[in-house]
């Protein structure tokens, strides 16, 4: 299925518009492509790095009497977009145009939502230990450890990545989802 007339031609508009930010662009290109697909996403599915979060997450939120949230495939794809932005030497919520990033993600994305948020950590190696201690420092965190026993919040995508010399970058995008 194809997009309409109109929404081809605002995206194309945006395309050129974020052409200034080449890391934004394949983004926005990429939501568009799995925006206009019918089918189920293709990396619909945690990776090592990623599942282990998840549980843990879970795991605090029971812990502190919060429901646990559910895997969210759909926002998957934003998540790792977010953590693959993250390749700067700072970790950065907002983009280079002022706005939240994972915002303008789930929004390009078409992703409904009531409430949401971001957390975003690094590790400069991975160990075996590494989800553990990437949890820990975000339930230490006053306003990751809000977002992570959010009770609004039902839906959780983790994106995980490694950079050439090791270091690990995460993304949590939380959402109450309607």
């Amino acid at each position: 299925m194809l997009p309409s007339p109109c929404l081809a031609g605002l995206l194309a508009a945006l395309l050129a518009a974020l052409a200034v930010w080449p890391s934004v662009a394949r983004a926005v290109e990429d939501e568009a492509s799995a925006a206009a697909d019918a089918g189920t996403p293709a990396f619909a599915a945690l990776t090592p790095l990623e599942q282990p979060l998840l549980e843990l997450t879970n795991a605090d939120r029971v812990a502190h009497g919060v429901p646990p949230v559910e895997f969210d495939a759909a926002t998957l794809r934003v998540a790792r977009r977010a953590v693959m932005e993250l390749q700067l030497p700072e970790l950065l919520h907002y983009d280079a145009g002022g706005q939240l990033a994972f915002v303008r993600l789930l929004a390009v994305s078409g992703i409904d939502y009531w409430g949401a948020g971001e957390n975003l950590a690094r590790a400069p190696t991975a160990g075996p230990r590494l989800s553990q201690s990437i949890e820990q420092a975000l339930m230490r965190s006053p306003r990751h450890r809000q977002n992570i026993l959010e009770p609004a919040f039902n839906r959780l995508a983790v994106g995980a990545a490694a950079d050439g010399a090791g270091a690990v970058a995460i993304a949590d995008i939380f959402r109450a989802a309607p």
